[in-house]
C-alpha cells in the first residue's frame, strides 16, 4: 500500500490518499500516537471480493469453478459480517481513524456511526443527487436476515438509504486508543462477483442467508446500490462532497 498524498486540514483532521490492494488497506494500522482524526481515501488497482470478519474461506468455490477473472483479489476484513464486492471504477471507499481524544469520539458504538451517516446523507442529498431523491440515515438496525451473506442486504446504524436502497455501508473496529469506521458507497448492485466466487450451498450450511442463498429470485434479487434511474456521481465529486461534510465541526449540523 502506498500513501499518495497527505493534507493537514485543521487542528482536528488530516486527509490522506492511498493506493493498493484491499488486503493491505484492511490490515493497515495508524500511528500509535494518532494526534488527530484521519480521513483516508483509498483506491484499488482492480476489483476485490472481501469476506466479512466471521466468514470462513470455505464459502469460496474451488478455483476451477470460478467464472470470472482470477486476478480479482479475495481477502477478508476485520469488521462487519457480510461479503462485499468492490468495483474501483464506480464505488468509493473512505475510512476514518478517530482517536479517543477527538471531538467526534462517542463511547456508544452504535451511536458513533450516525454522524458519519449524516455526513454522507448531506453530501448526497444536498450536492450530488436530484432534490426529489429520498435520502435517509438508518436510526435503528433493520435486520432482514439472521446472518446475511451479503453486507449490503441488511441495514445497520447510520447507514444511508436512497429511495429505499442501501448505498452507503458502515462498519467499525475499536482498539483502546482509536476507532476505525469503514465506509463504502456502492454505486450499482452487481451480484456476479459474489456468485462467481461463493458457493451458495456452503453459505447456507454455515448459516448465512439472504437473496443469494434462498433460491427465491436468486441473482435477480436487488440487494443495494443506486437505482438505475439515478446517475452515479464521479468518484472525485463523491470524495469532495463527503470529505467536506465529514470535517464539519461537531455541533454544526
Amino acid at each position: 500500500m502506498h500513501v499518495t498524498g497527505t493534507t493537514e486540514h485543521d487542528a482536528h483532521w488530516r486527509l490522506r490518499r492511498s493506493f493498493g490492494n484491499a488486503n493491505d488497506f484492511h490490515r493497515f494500522e495508524p500511528e500509535t500516537d494518532l494526534d488527530k482524526g484521519e480521513i483516508w481515501i483509498h483506491s484499488l488497482p482492480g476489483p476485490a471480493l472481501v469476506l466479512g470478519s466471521t466468514q470462513p474461506e470455505s464459502l469460496l468455490l474451488p478455483a476451477s469453478q470460478r467464472h470470472r477473472d482470477e486476478q480479482q483479489e479475495v481477502t477478508r476484513r476485520r469488521s462487519g459480517g457480510g461479503v462485499v464486492a468492490l468495483n474501483p471504477a464506480i464505488d468509493c471507499w473512505i475510512d476514518i481513524f478517530l482517536p479517543i481524544s477527538h471531538p467526534r469520539w462517542d463511547p456508544d458504538v452504535g451511536r458513533s456511526f450516525h454522524w458519519v451517516g449524516q455526513a454522507w446523507r448531506r453530501a448526497l442529498s444536498d450536492r450530488l443527487l436530484p432534490s426529489d431523491a429520498d435520502v435517509q440515515v438508518v436510526g435503528r438496525p433493520e435486520r432482514r436476515y439472521k446472518r446475511p451473506l451479503v453486507c449490503f442486504a441488511d441495514r445497520g446504524h447510520g447507514e444511508v438509504i436512497v429511495d429505499d436502497r442501501k448505498v452507503v455501508g458502515l462498519s467499525q473496529r475499536r482498539t483502546r486508543s482509536f476507532a476505525r469506521i469503514q465506509t463504502l458507497f456502492l454505486a450499482r448492485w452487481d451480484p456476479s462477483p459474489i456468485t462467481s466466487h461463493i458457493d451458495p450451498v456452503n453459505a447456507a450450511n454455515h448459516g448465512f442467508d439472504g437473496p443469494l442463498t434462498s433460491g427465491a429470485g436468486g441473482t435477480d434479487v436487488v440487494a443495494a446500490g443506486l437505482p438505475a434511474y439515478l446517475e452515479v456521481p464521479t468518484a472525485e465529486l463523491l470524495i469532495e462532497a463527503t470529505v467536506n461534510e465529514l470535517v464539519r465541526p461537531a455541533g454544526i449540523e
